[in-house]
């Protein structure tokens, strides 16, 4: 069985792929542009379709319905804009605030997908080669943190079977619910407490950030990955200058600025396409040979 991992992203440097995904990240923060906006969802639901595989379907049951729930709970609160549309409780719903709203929310959305990037890309090990040497309490803590989740996951769902062989697990209504639910997070919680007082103790004794790390598993740095990171950085680089220089200005308040198509605007565009893509394009090739090779078979 073919492994994304093992296939599309195991033979570059963690240096190159950790590069292009906080560029990523930082570039759709601090760039609340619609089409930038639009390009950044649209490459990362590909990609994290792609990473994730089968999972992701049951995780877009938790990003869909917290886009359209950011996106409209916009205009109940703010109520900035020209164009009213109607009014609630006295309080103007905006079409600027609405559209506002729905900019803002797929720029949120987009950062979560690149951070389930992250997380499926970056894994542990990958995560301590680059904060273990220099920062190695920082890279213990991150790591630890981003398992947290997953094993929160599975924790809650074990002890939920447990309770379900318990007689007043039985019972309904909302309240023992409530109190049953409660229980479980107490138990959760001091769980993690332990576990996680356990692992500082265990890595202490084994005197972890005493000395310079060193690590079993090691990265090479190839023509490849200087290639990748290389055009990683000139790409970012030019899209900073052009956004410097007025290329994505778009305005929300107190109209709706049209989208601007002139020149600048367009290569700018064509450029954060191309960086936001850089990844897809390297796991698209793999599944093209992957799947080439497997007909040869």
């Amino acid at each position: 069985m073919k492994s994304k991992d093992k296939f599309a992203y195991s033979g570059m440097h963690p240096v190159t792929v950790a590069f292009h995904i906080m560029a990523q990240i930082c570039l759709t923060m601090f760039i609340l542009h619609p089409v930038f906006v639009a390009i950044s969802l649209f490459i990362s639901l590909f990609l994290c379709a792609s990473v994730v595989g089968k999972k992701f379907l049951k995780e877009l049951k938790f990003y869909l319905p917290f886009y359209l729930i950011v996106a409209v709970s916009n205009p109940l609160f703010s109520h900035n804009g020209a164009t009213p549309m109607f009014f609630l409780n006295g309080k103007p719903i905006t079409y600027e605030a609405l559209i506002y709203g729905f900019v803002s929310s797929g720029m949120f959305l987009s950062i979560l997908l690149w951070c389930r990037v992250w997380s499926a890309v970056i894994t542990d090990d990958k995560l301590l080669f680059l904060l273990g040497k220099q920062f190695p309490k920082i890279g213990l803590v991150l790591t630890v943190t981003l398992r947290m989740i997953p094993r929160f996951r599975m924790k809650w769902e074990e002890l939920r079977e447990v309770r379900s062989t318990v007689d007043d697990a039985a019972k309904k209504g909302f309240v023992s619910k409530v109190k049953g639910a409660l229980r479980l997070f107490s138990a959760l919680i001091t769980q993690a407490m332990e576990s996680s007082m356990e692992t500082g103790m265990s890595m202490a004794a084994r005197g972890y950030g005493v000395r310079k790390r060193t690590s079993v598993i090691t990265y090479k740095f190839r023509t490849g990955d200087a290639i990748f990171l290389s055009l990683n950085l000139l790409l970012t680089a030019s899209i900073v200058v052009f956004v410097a220089l007025g290329a994505a200005k778009y305005d929300f308040y107190p109209y709706i600025s049209p989208v601007s198509v002139g020149d600048r605007s367009i290569i700018v565009f064509v450029l954060y396409a191309v960086q936001s893509a850089m990844l897809l394009f390297k796991e698209v090739k793999e599944e093209a040979l992957w799947n080439f090779c497997r007909s040869k078979i």
